[in-house]
């Protein structure tokens, strides 16, 4: 295929049609991901921290974690890292 055929090729509105319907569903398939993926990282986040601020002082100190790093870490809110 000659440049001439391929520049006409997609100058053609049924080519150029489906590109951009190929696009759109990859772009929209691809943002759905990545709020799902967000959505499961701060669903995390949240467990994490609520689980952590159960735990009792002799639980943490077995862990190597200070009541004051718990309590910096439990009011954080779900999106912050």
């Amino acid at each position: 295929m000659n440049t001439t055929t391929l520049i006409q090729r997609l100058n053609t509105p049924s080519f150029g049609n489906r590109i951009a319907r190929r696009t759109r569903a990859f772009f929209s398939e691809l943002s759905t991901k990545r709020i799902l993926a967000t959505l499961s990282l701060w669903s995390g986040r949240q467990r994490q921290r609520r689980q952590l601020s159960e735990l009792d002082a002799r639980q943490l100190a077995d862990m190597g974690i200070s009541m004051t790093e718990r309590n910096a870490e439990t009011v954080k809110v779900f999106w912050e890292k």
